[in-house]
């Protein structure tokens, strides 16, 4: 059985993901390097909080 998943970005999501950059920001961590301290894929971690 293949699950759906709803990738709809909610206002919370968008505000959670700005917040993330913001601090990767400040720490000057790229995102592939927050992916690697995380444990995540770049892709994934790229993908959060952009309005689209």
């Amino acid at each position: 059985m293949v699950k759906s998943h709803n990738h709809k970005k909610t206002p919370v999501i968008i505000a959670f993901g700005k917040a993330i950059k913001c601090r990767r920001e400040e720490l000057r961590l790229t995102q592939e390097e927050l992916a690697e301290k995380a444990s995540l894929h770049p892709t994934y971690v790229g993908s959060g909080g952009e309005e689209k």
